[in-house]
């Protein structure tokens, strides 16, 4: 028996909204080769939904690692517990 194994692709307007990028940047990046992606038959990019999830994971770190840095903000313990004021 022949095993197939499929991948879910996104066009390059999902993957750059999920990666919180332009879709110009987005385009750019294809080009360079940053990211791997195929192209259709008729020339459009398609960008496997892995490799976009595993790109949007850190990135969305990143920015909440930002907000929780921003002045006034409160962190707190894993019981919601105020710890220190950020100035």
């Amino acid at each position: 028996m022949l095993e197939t194994e499929f991948t879910e692709f996104l066009d390059t307007a999902t993957a750059a909204r999920l990666l919180g990028i332009s879709k110009p940047t987005m385009r750019r990046w294809l080009q360079r080769g940053h990211i791997p992606a195929v192209r259709t038959l008729g020339g459009w990019y398609r960008v496997p939904a892995v490799t976009v999830m595993a790109l949007a994971q850190p990135r969305r770190l990143e920015r909440l690692g930002h907000v929780a840095r921003m002045p006034g903000t409160v962190d707190v313990d894993t019981h919601g517990e105020a710890v220190t004021e950020s100035r």
